[in-house]
């Protein structure tokens, strides 16, 4: 009985780029970020160092030698944010800082200040998906089904040394639909020069590389190994996939440098299947040494850091709120309030209480109320179609206070003058924009109603009214039946009505909803 929104309201992935995160952008060779040799990286690093300390470059003695795998101590933090209305939320996405340790800081001042670029960027595209969603977020309010958006991502450290800070980012998104999608991102940083390193400095063939990760995928994954065996389709389209991923020096490829090798991620649907959900698989630079430079296998012979020694989280920052536009619509919010205070008023007997039952029939006929509140003008035109089917059978068909001979004859077809359906449809529900959904005819300046209706409908009974200077409230039970008799309650339904001195009813509806009452 209730509609299922449309697609555009079920999952769409908005991913939302990371300046970082673009694999291949910046990298620079091993050779030239140690400026020729370890000696003039020595002098570099304790210049720095003893610039950050205040210090003249003379005085050195305490920076005798430089480690490349010595790791980086750093914290990282977790920054929520929440789009408001008022007092509603409508999205919520957050944000991570890093923040290395003084001694960081010191011998690598160009990572830091790439990491507050990378900090500041992920706030401004926050802002941006907030503000960018704005209007379908408050379409989706206006058609009554309503879930906040939300953009969130999770914080996995994977590697902070002398040659390598890198980092992995999934990103969530959920735009009220039945599922959110998972994708990720990685990020590859150089420390002494805070560019990103690039995939061709890692990888020096890519030739055999999907034959290796689809081959990797399946044995760190029994799951997916039995899943790929009974969908052998979704294996193939994966390898057939990955060179695309691998072009432009992997510009498409999520993927981060580990101690001992990559770590590549597949977002959802990557695999073919959403059950199979996102998936990551390690390559290894000892298993594929014809694969991987010697750039940065530094650790073969030697115990692999624990990247949590080094890496620590801090306790969540305070949430911050950003407020919606000024004029961001939340009417839906404010009539519920006018409701849910004029039913706190005594009922009433309207002079006109024929014409705004006859009006409340077209919605709960029509079958376009939820829980969440409707506001009828801003339905989506799928709910509208049903509404006006609703309107023209009553003002056509019915003999009731609605009725009027709007009707023509157009080559033996019922038509009405497109100019009076929209009127129509103006003094109803206050349609300000009509546009004719799939299933409704508008050709040369007529509208050709829709006369049948095969479906269930839903009656109000035991009606009250509530009335103040501007609105007019309907109210009562109300029942589902079928054609075949079946009954079913659907809660009490609200149902507002606006005085309107320029529709011909005297009033327009407003706004309904279904709610629990006794």
């Amino acid at each position: 009985m209730m509609k299922n929104k449309r697609a555009k309201l079920m999952c769409i992935v908005m991913a939302l780029t990371l300046s970082c995160i673009v694999a291949g952008c910046g990298g620079n060779k091993e050779q030239d970020r140690l400026v020729g040799n370890e000696g003039e990286l020595k002098e570099k690093v304790e210049t720095s160092a003893s610039a950050a300390e205040g210090e003249s470059t003379e005085s050195t003695d305490a920076v005798s030698d430089i480690d490349l795998d010595a790791p980086i101590n750093y914290t990282y933090e977790n920054h929520p944010y929440s789009f408001v209305a008022g007092e509603k939320e409508l999205a919520m996405s957050n944000m991570y800082s890093i923040e290395l340790d003084s001694s960081g800081k010191a011998m690598f001042p160009k990572l830091q200040t790439k990491l507050d670029e990378i900090a500041e960027d992920d706030k401004e595209q926050i802002l941006d998906f907030f503000t960018g969603s704005e209007d379908d977020i408050a379409e989706m309010i206006a058609s009554g089904w309503f879930l906040p958006y939300e953009l969130d991502h999770g914080y996995t450290p994977i590697r902070a040394d002398g040659r390598v800070f890198s980092f992995s980012l999934l990103e969530y998104t959920y735009l009220a639909g039945a599922h959110g999608v998972a994708s990720f991102k990685g990020c590859n940083l150089d420390p002494v020069t805070g560019e990103s390193i690039a995939f061709s400095d890692v990888v020096k063939e890519t030739k055999n590389l999907p034959e290796i990760i689809a081959d990797e995928l399946q044995k760190q994954n029994e799951d997916l190994q039995d899943y790929f065996e009974s969908c052998p389709s979704d294996l193939q389209n994966l390898k057939d996939g990955i060179p695309e991923r691998l072009s432009d020096n992997a510009k498409n490829l999520a993927w981060a440098l580990d101690y001992d090798g990559i770590v590549i991620y597949f977002e959802d649907y990557a695999m073919g299947s959403y059950a199979i959900g996102s998936q990551s698989v390690k390559l290894s630079f000892k298993d594929y040494p014809d694969v991987f430079t010697e750039t940065y296998n530094n650790y073969e012979d030697l115990q692999i850091p624990d990247i949590e020694t080094y890496a620590k989280e801090l306790k969540e920052a305070d949430k911050t709120k950003v407020e919606a536009s000024a004029d961001f619509d939340n009417s839906s919010d404010e009539y519920a309030s006018k409701v849910d205070e004029l039913l706190t008023t005594k009922p009433v007997t309207p002079s006109n209480a024929e014409t705004l039952s006859e009006m409340a029939d077209c919605v709960t006929f029509g079958r376009v109320l939820n829980s969440g509140g409707v506001v009828f003008s801003k339905m989506d035109n799928m709910d509208k179609e049903s509404l006006r089917h609703q309107i023209t059978d009553s003002v056509l068909l019915l003999n009731g206070n609605l009725h009027e001979d709007l009707a023509v004859k157009v080559n033996d077809e019922t038509a009405v003058p497109l100019e009076k359906a929209e009127k129509l449809f103006k003094d109803f529900y206050g349609e300000e924009d009509f546009t004719a959904f799939e299933d409704e005819r508008v050709e040369h300046g007529f509208f050709y109603p829709l006369m049948a209706d095969g479906e269930g409908w839903v009656r109000i009974t035991e009606t009250k009214y509530y009335e103040d200077d501007d609105h007019i409230l309907l109210t009562g039970p109300s029942y589902y039946e079928s054609n075949g008799g079946d009954e079913d309650y659907m809660g009490y339904a609200d149902i507002l009505f606006s005085k309107n001195p320029d529709s011909r009813y005297g009033v327009t509806l407003l706004y309904g909803r279904y709610r629990d009452g006794d």
